[in-house]
């Protein structure tokens, strides 16, 4: 997210004073590992935080959201999907749909699309995002509907290689009819070639975390047909994949969903700091104005409003994965 942030401030810098700038403490530069509650405390010895981006996943959000609403310092977390964080305080938001969002609808999708009865395979990442998300996906499914024959869960590690053949012998041995993939790309890219080899074109519909696949240049043909739950509408006038384009040139790394989600937020701090916000019951109240007294914020990912609660008020869409050159 480090790039991302830095490359809001400076697309900002015409339209917001350094002195300004200088009290939006967007993120921590440091070499150590801190757990998020020690990180929360450290940014807020800083006189005049406004706001903060961060942190990048649910478990550094929720234990550091509690400091920063006694502080009363706006939290924008770009990709925190536990329900719980929708309950942490009135200083806490978020840009992302929460787990329990995303698994109903993803329970919908399957309720809906595949006739009674149909055999199902749940993978899902060894960690809060995909631990929650099959929790939420299976309470919201219809077991009139679905048999759910193989639930397995994978660590997503470089050091530990997913084990295809395994997964693929599991499929084989259960009858499953369609995969659910609540996990990231890296792990599919392993399971996909020995996927289609041993069972042709069974469904495969998988999480958000999937939408990361599309920027990529290039992708196995094994790809192709694979769908995924998606809540980002980029207006293709709105430059977000001359953003990604950008973030790979700046950084030398390809971004994703996280980076531009995290762009979206450094620059809904600034956009509510130029708008005269001085406080962080400021910059709440800014925020929660959004789509209501005033336009929603053109975000890359999409026009950006909030719940009450500071949730993001945008609906699920099924997508294809755009294999490189097709158009969307």
């Amino acid at each position: 997210m480090l790039g991302a942030v830095e490359m809001a401030l400076a697309d900002a810098g015409y339209r917001v004073t350094p002195e300004i700038m200088d009290r939006l403490l967007l993120l921590e530069h440091t070499p150590i590992q801190s757990p998020a509650s020690d990180l929360a405390e450290a940014v807020l010895l800083n006189p005049g935080i406004l706001g903060v981006v961060g942190h990048s996943g649910s478990s550094g959000s929720l234990m550091a959201s509690p400091i920063y609403n006694r502080a009363q310092v706006v939290q924008i977390a770009p990709t925190s999907t536990a329900p719980i964080y929708s309950e942490t305080g009135p200083f806490s938001f978020r840009l992302v749909p929460s787990d329990e969002v995303q698994g109903a609808f993803l329970a919908d999708v399957v309720n809906g699309r595949f006739p009674q009865g149909t055999r199902l395979a749940v993978f899902y990442a060894n960690d809060d995002y995909g631990r929650s998300l099959r929790a939420e996906f299976l309470q919201g499914l219809d077991p009139e509907r679905a048999d759910v024959v193989l639930q397995a869960p994978h660590v997503e590690a470089e050091t530990r290689p997913f084990d295809a053949e395994a997964a693929v012998a599991s499929l084989q041995l259960t009858g499953a009819e369609v995969v659910l993939w609540f996990g990231r790309p890296p792990e599919l890219d392993h399971l996909l070639p020995s996927l289609r080899a041993a069972l042709g074109e069974i469904p495969v519909l998988g999480s958000d975390a999937l939408s990361r696949a599309e920027i990529r240049t290039e992708l196995h043909p094994a790809w192709r047909g694979v769908e995924y739950a998606d809540f980002m509408l980029p207006d293709p006038d709105r430059d977000l994949f001359r953003f990604l384009d950008r973030y790979r040139a700046r950084t030398g790394v390809s971004g994703g969903m996280p980076e531009a989600l995290a762009y979206d937020a450094a620059s809904l701090l600034l956009q509510a700091v130029a708008e005269g916000a001085r406080s962080g019951e400021e910059i709440r109240r800014y925020l929660l104005r959004l789509g209501r007294d005033s336009p929603p914020f053109p975000g890359l990912t999409g026009p950006i409003q909030f719940t009450d609660e500071g949730d993001m008020m945008r609906e699920f869409t099924v997508r294809q994965v755009r294999m490189p050159g097709e158009e969307g």
